[in-house]
């Protein structure tokens, strides 16, 4: 499998754990939803306030599966403060 050590290694160090279909998707360009999802994971502190991403015109099409780690990106100041989160959308050099 191709990048398996680096999958391997992001598991172990439970960074990524894949979609909640056990699905693993190493070959394709990253979404900002999957981002998010690695970064939140190295965010230590919990965050409850779901209520900081109703500024965010397009909260709703975040994935139910990554909501939790959209709130602990914007708690933990990862998050830019613009209209839109667009967590469908590739993740862009700039933004990474």
């Amino acid at each position: 499998m191709k990048n398996y050590s680096e999958i391997a290694y992001a598991g172990k160090a439970k960074l990524a754990h894949g979609y909640p279909d056990l699905a693993f998707k190493p070959d394709g360009y990253i979404k900002n939803d999957e981002a998010i999802s690695v970064m939140a994971n190295i965010i230590q502190k919990n965050y409850f306030n779901f209520d900081v991403l109703r500024q965010y015109k397009d909260y709703e099409s975040i994935p139910e599966w990554a909501l939790y780690s959209y709130v602990k990106a914007k708690n933990a100041g990862f998050i830019k403060d613009t209209e839109y989160l667009n967590p469908e959308g590739y993740l862009t050099e700039e933004d990474a």
